[in-house]
């Protein structure tokens, strides 16, 4: 299980272990708006889950419509390996950023928590 709070960009996406992926659209609080804070919100997710985490800069395109770009990313994200960093360097290879804008791309590995 995952707690998330995020900044108001864009939503974070999960990738299953089986490839299928998704967004994470319901949220917690925002960060930096100075609103009242429910509670962050929980995400179950299978162990081998990859929680993937960009910047508006690493998909917004001029001339290309935002749901678009969500969708070439969740799909490019979907293919080959579930190690993070292969799938940060497929990203980077299939949706190189235009470089008009600071990016940000973050891979992390979901594994339970041992409880002994």
């Amino acid at each position: 299980m995952v707690g998330l709070q995020t900044a108001p960009l864009l939503p974070p996406l999960l990738r299953a272990p089986s490839g299928t992926t998704a967004y994470v659209t319901e949220h917690g609080p925002l960060i930096r708006l100075g609103l009242p804070h429910p509670p962050a919100h929980r995400v179950t997710a299978p162990p081998g889950t990859l929680l993937l985490l960009v910047t508006d800069g690493f998909i917004e395109r001029r001339h290309v419509d935002l749901q678009t770009s969500l969708e070439s990313l969740a799909e490019v994200a979907g293919e080959g390996s579930a190690d993070p960093e292969e799938t940060c360097a497929r990203l980077l290879d299939r949706l190189s950023p235009d470089g008009n804008d600071d990016v940000a791309l973050m891979a992390v590995r979901l594994n339970p928590i041992p409880t002994d």
